[in-house]
């Protein structure tokens, strides 16, 4: 499946062009925001990469054809009175503009506010299991060396990636459908990875690695140009490999009685 997923991943990105490449560098502005900030900045960043991260989804997704499993919230409005009342509803062909995409990724900016608590939990989750399982010598030191920081990040790396498996494919929900329920994102970003856990966990791992690479390599000026252009295609080959695996993994099936959030 992996390879499956990795090939039509390529084929959309080659469809959607440079103005995808562009939404990649914006992605990789807003980890730049996440890695040096604590406390507030470092939430404030990984919800701007979730934003982010939805325009790049549904923009993708409006190239490759893929359209909504039609399981989020029932659809009575019309695109310009969605607008209205700030709800993107599901990709369409108006995602194809980038501009457009990351327009209705905006209208989601409160669910990337709570997806982005939900996976700052997920991260404190990996460090206390760190912690219990190699106690305080996984902590850096007050002046940590760069070798020392190499191998936190080879021990956290999969550590991160077994875990943040399992919600990879939420933000694929919350921007192909539209749908604002991060909890119901999340419950069906688990019952995907749990039927294609391999392939899931792979696409997890690709850029803890890049960044540990990104890391190893020091101040070297060649490998930090590579590293400033291959971050964020690669960032825009993993969401397309998991837009496919969202298409292909199984739909939620809703009871018809239920509030739809506003």
């Amino acid at each position: 499946m992996l390879i499956r997923v990795l090939r039509q991943a390529l084929r959309t990105l080659r469809t959607a062009g440079w103005p995808a490449l562009a939404l990649g560098f914006l992605y990789l502005a807003a980890v730049a925001i996440v890695l040096p900030q604590p406390g507030l900045l470092l939430f404030v960043g990984v919800a701007a990469q979730n934003v982010v991260t939805f325009a790049i989804s549904r923009h993708l997704a409006a190239h490759s054809g893929l359209t909504a499993k039609g399981d989020g919230p029932p659809l009575t409005l019309t695109v310009g009175a969605l607008e209205k009342a700030r709800r993107p509803g599901p990709v369409g062909e108006r995602d194809c503009r980038s501009w457009q995409a990351l327009r209705n990724a905006w209208l989601l900016a409160r669910s990337a506010m709570r997806l982005a608590i939900v996976q700052l939990a997920s991260a404190l989750g990996i460090v206390v299991v760190l912690l219990v399982v190699g106690g305080s010598s996984v902590l850096p030191d007050d002046h940590p060396s760069q070798a020392q920081v190499v191998r936190l990040l080879i021990g956290l790396a999969p550590v991160a990636a077994l875990i943040s498996a399992f919600f990879a494919v939420a933000p694929q929900r919350i921007a192909i459908e539209g749908d604002q329920r991060v909890l119901l994102a999340v419950a069906q970003s688990i019952r995907i990875a749990r039927s294609a856990y391999g392939t899931v966990f792979v696409l997890s791992l690709v850029e803890p690695l890049a960044i540990l690479a990104e890391v190893a390599a020091g101040d070297r000026i060649a490998v930090r140009i590579a590293m400033g252009v291959g971050l964020p295609l690669l960032r825009l080959i993993v969401v397309a490999a998991l837009n496919e695996v969202y298409a292909a993994g199984p739909a939620i099936v809703l009871p018809e009685r239920g509030r739809v959030p506003r």
